[in-house]
Formats: structure tokens, sequence, C-alpha cells
């Protein structure tokens, strides 16, 4: 009632107590007023007594009576107040011919019901009589019954809007409720049948335990409750709910509760889902796209996006193809994929252009199997039609037992996006302006094939992106080395995801077998000149013109620009097509010295 002030609506309140007329005067009282008329009672009631003694018991059980009938009577009166009118029945919900007669009396059709009512009585089914069970099943069920016969009786064959009042335990069971459990469920169902077959609007609302008021307040519930983790739910909270799904819901079912504790056996509780922009939603919804998304955890539309990911050797068998010493390492060109991923999520009328002040971290070690980590990606600034993105991978930090105490972050990068347009001549001809000044790699007969460099690296057949040598370039000062490319369909073995072990058809974003390439041929000029394994730390800058053909043979050429004392190289990368456009560009890669080639893989090439 009060949330549609002045609709003229009728209410029609159905209890088993009896209005007692003398308060409908006590409405307005104050405490010590209602305390005053607690004890005359007491009179009244020794009074009245043969042995001219009343015990606490009798005394309260008296007053209830009277507390009872004023609460209707304020009941009345605020929905009165609301421009609304209600009228009190004192009826037993079961009996069907009562209800019958109150319907058909109404002079208009009942629109709506809620059925609240309830008895519980909890014993273990040894332990309870079948009339306790008959009883608790039936004001559930029954009464139910009896409600919709007061429908038809008033002139319609389902109401417009119907909720049922069922309880968590309907949904996952509780010890010593098998009775009140059973009827919470046929409701639950009962309400799923009306929505699916007629007209009506039914909803179901488990809840839990109410604060303050209702059955969970009996005896020592409450300290039941409390000590098997059971939340209470405050008043207030439970008229919100009742109130946003009578007037704008759409669920069949609806569980009304905060956390469950020991009842929630199986952990069942999810987070409520966010409500996704359509092509947000429908983009995540194509398990071709966006492989690096399992969920998203956040969300402010435009400016901020957080995603999760679980990683793990049986959805990402390419994990298995990057491991060192048996520990699978999730490659920093993947991280790039997440990266670029969530963003285009966040930005869906972009494109990728590119990356830059790309820092890879803490590295991310499946040594205990499948791990989840999150990209978090917060738009940085925007200039014409150009905007930047900076992204974090990070996960969380965790002790011997499982309790999370905070995250540590493993890679970051500004993903660089460029708005959708017809005409994006503009940009290209800034991005090949932007390129590094290191010549072309020419079309050659191979000088070392591809088994030369996986010799010398840990990669396996899904992370075999380089092709081969063609030969060495450059000079004493900026050595390089030219060679081939591979692209994902291309590698020695292309099932870099469980999908594509079935079938199916995986799309990346972020050319990622191309970068690795590059990697990889910067590596070998670090190993060449300094005799040095080496990782990838960090990109200063990168850019993506184009996706190649399918059957297209890719060159590169990478050149280090400069050796730091600290073993850190510094390289730039350039990978072209057959008619030697430009595909993909580095520039500042930075690899970092990680361990001494071993003498018999050292190897010099000629310039």
């Amino acid at each position: 009632a009060g949330a549609s002030l002045n609709a003229g609506a009728h209410f029609e309140l159905l209890g088993r107590s009896k209005l007692i007329e003398t308060t409908s005067s006590w409405i307005d009282w104050s405490e010590s007023q209602l305390e005053q008329e607690k004890n005359a009672l007491r009179e009244r009631l020794i009074g009245a007594s043969e042995s001219g003694k009343v015990t606490m018991v009798e005394w309260n059980n008296a007053w209830q009576k009277f507390t009872r009938s004023r609460d209707v009577y304020l009941t009345l009166d605020a929905i009165e107040q609301t421009g609304n009118h209600a009228t009190y029945h004192s009826v037993d919900v079961m009996d069907q011919s009562a209800l019958q007669e109150l319907g058909s009396s109404l002079g208009r059709p009942i629109t709506g019901l809620v059925h609240g009512a309830g008895l519980e009585d909890s014993k273990l089914v040894a332990d309870k009589g079948y009339e306790v069970f008959d009883r608790v099943v039936r004001v559930k069920v029954d009464g139910w019954r009896a409600l919709l016969s007061a429908v038809v009786a008033s002139g319609r064959e389902v109401p417009e809007f119907a909720c049922c009042f069922t309880s968590v335990a309907g949904r996952f069971g509780n010890g010593g409720q098998t009775d009140y459990a059973a009827a919470n469920s046929v409701l639950d169902a009962e309400m799923a049948r009306l929505t699916a077959t007629t007209d009506c609007r039914a909803v179901a609302i488990g809840w839990t335990g109410w604060r303050d008021v209702g059955m969970a307040t009996r005896g020592s519930i409450e300290a039941v409750f409390e000590a098997a983790g059971i939340e209470t739910l405050a008043v207030q909270d439970g008229v919100s709910i009742f109130v946003a799904e009578a007037l704008q819901g759409g669920k069949r079912r609806v569980l009304g509760c905060g956390s469950l504790g020991q009842m929630d056996t199986f952990s069942s509780f999810r987070e409520a889902p966010l409500k996704l922009p359509p092509q947000m939603a429908a983009t995540i919804a194509d398990p071709s796209r966006f492989p690096f998304v399992d969920k998203v955890l956040s969300l402010d539309e435009g400016v901020r996006l957080m995603t999760q990911t679980t990683l793990s050797t049986e959805d990402h068998p390419f994990l298995l193809d990057h491991a060192i010493e048996g520990v699978p390492y999730h490659p920093g060109v993947m991280a790039l994929e997440m990266f670029a991923q969530t963003s285009l999520l966040l930005q869906p009328t972009a494109c990728l252009a590119g990356f830059e002040e790309v820092s890879f971290g803490l590295p991310v070690k499946l040594i205990k199997g499948p791990m989840t980590v999150r990209v978090e990606a917060v738009v940085e600034r925007t200039k014409d039609d150009m905007m930047w993105v900076r992204c974090r991978l990070i996960s969380d930090l965790a002790n011997s037992k499982g309790e999370v105490f905070g995250e540590r972050e493993h890679h970051e990068a500004l993903v660089r996006l460029v708005e959708k347009r017809e005409d994006l001549r503009p940009f290209l001809h800034r991005e090949v302006e932007a390129l590094p000044s290191i010549g072309t790699p020419p079309v050659g007969s191979l000088l070392h094939p591809a088994s030369f460099i996986y010799d010398r690296y840990f990669h396996g057949p899904r992370f075999q992106s380089h092709g081969g040598v063609l030969g060495g370039v450059g000079d004493a000062d900026q050595p390089g080395i030219d060679g081939l490319a591979l692209m994902r369909h291309q590698l020695p073995a292309t099932d870099q995801f469980a999908l594509e072990q079935h079938g199916e058809s995986v799309l990346l974003e972020a050319l990622p077998m191309l970068i690795e390439a590059g990697f990889q041929n910067a590596g070998l000029v670090a190993m060449e000149v300094l005799g040095y394994s080496s990782l990838p730390v960090g990109i200063a800058w990168s850019t993506m013109l184009r996706v190649p053909e399918a059957e297209e043979a890719l060159r590169l050429r990478s050149l280090q620009t400069e050796a730091l004392d600290d073993g850190t190289t510094v390289h730039d990368v350039l990978v072209v097509g057959e008619d030697d456009a430009p595909v993909l560009a580095l520039k500042g890669l930075r690899l970092k010295a990680m361990a001494n080639v071993d003498e018999d893989q050292r190897f010099a090439l000629e310039r």
C-alpha cells in the first residue's frame, strides 16, 4: 500500500486473531498507557479467578489477544493513511467454504493473492506424529487451495499476481523440518506452474528467519540460527524485497536471505549476475570470442571493467607447451590477449591498435593446478579517435588455509584502441610513421630450421611460433636476425584451447603468436651476442596494422638497439607479409638475461 499511494486499492487481510473492538482506540496509545492496561487486565483476571491467583503464562496469553488485535487495527489504519482501503477477516485459511463465501461477498474480483500463513514444529520424522505433519503441510497447501477458491468465487479464474511466502528450508532442506520443507516446496512449484500456464505473474519468496518477528523469534531459535551461521532478515529488508517482487519482479522463485551457514551444505549460492549491456552479453555468449573472459565481476559502463578467468591445462592446453621444469607459466603474450579482450568488451565500438608501457612482472605459475586471475581495465585517456585503457592482471594472495588476505599484480599495460570508422587511413598513416626504422626482412631460404631454435628454447609445439632463421642482419652495434613468423593456425600443434580439440574455432584479438615470434627472435639475438637465455620484461610501444591472410608467409626482423649493464637488452621488431606490407611492430622490447647458455648451444651468424 505504501508503494501505491492514493491508488484506491482494496486490501482484504485474513488472520486467525479475533478483533477486540475496544483496541481500535488504542492505536495512538503510548507504552505507559499499554502497561497500565496490561496491569488492569491482571487485576481483572485475578478477580475472575476462583483461586484469586493468575500465573504469568495465563496473564501473557490473555494480553497477547489484545496486542494482536491492536496490531491489526494499526495495520488497517496504516493502509487507510496511504489512500487505499483495508478490511480484516478473522478466518481459518484452511476453511475452503468460508473463503469461497468471502470471495463471493466482496462485490469485486480478487486480483492479487499473498499467502503467508504457516506452522512449524521441528522434530525428526521418527518423533513426529501424523497429526503434526498433516497440520504443518495443510496450512500451506490446503490454505493455498482455499485462497484460489476465493478468487474463483469472486469472478476470476486466477489472480493477476500471486505470491507465496515459502522458506529456504524448501530449497535447501533443514533438520527436523521435513513437513515444512515439503509444504514450501509444493508452493514453490505451484508459483512456477501458475506463471508458466496462466496469465498470472506468480512468485515464491523463500525466506530465511525474520529478525524480531515471526517463527524464528520463538524460544531459543534465534540463538540456534546464530550458532549455525544463519543470518536472520531485518523486517525492513524483507518488506523491500517483497515490494520489489510484487511491483517489478519477473522471477518465479526468489530467496530472501543472507548467509545460510550450515544449511547451505553444498555451497550453492552464487553472486547475483550483473546486468550487462546487450552487445557485451551477446559477445560473451559466443564461445569463439573472448575465451579469456569467464565472468564479468564489475562494470562501470564505458569507464571500468573487471573480468575473471580460471587458467588450467585442461581448458588451455597451450600452458603445457609453455612450462619450465614441468610448471606451466601463463605466457606474457596471452596476458596481452587478455588485456585486449577485456578492453574491447569495455569499448565495443573500438578495435585494437596496439600496446604501450607493457610491464611483465610476477609470472603466473600454475603450481597447484588451476588458477583464477582477474583483469582490471580502466579508461585512462582519450584523444580524437584514440583511447588508452590501463589494464592489470592480478590474482589473490592466500594463506595455507585458502584465506585471501590481499592481491598480487602480475602484468600491466596500456591498451591502445582506435574507434571503428569507415576510413582508417589517418590512423594507419600515423602508425606507419611510428614504425621502427630497421628495414624490411627480405625473402630468402632458411639458414636454420625451426628445430635450431627449439633445441635451445623450452617451448612446446603449441608455442613454437618461430619458423626458422633466414640470417643475421645489422652490425656489431645493432645486431639482429631475420626469420619466419607463424600464425596460430600454422603452428606445429594448433589446439591451444580445449575448444579447438573438439573442432570449434577460437578467435584472438592481439595476434599473440606473432608477438611471441618477435620475443623469440629477439631472444635469439641476445643469446648469440651475450650468451644468455632471456625472458621479456616489457614493451614500450607496439602496433597491429592488419590481420594477415590465412596462407600468407610472414617474415620478421629484430634489431638489438641497446644492451644495459644489468643484463637487459632492448630490441625493435617488425613483422611483414608477402607484399612487404607491415603487419605488426614492437618498439623498446626489453629482455632480461636469466641464465647462461650452455657452450654447445652457442652460435654465431654472419652479418
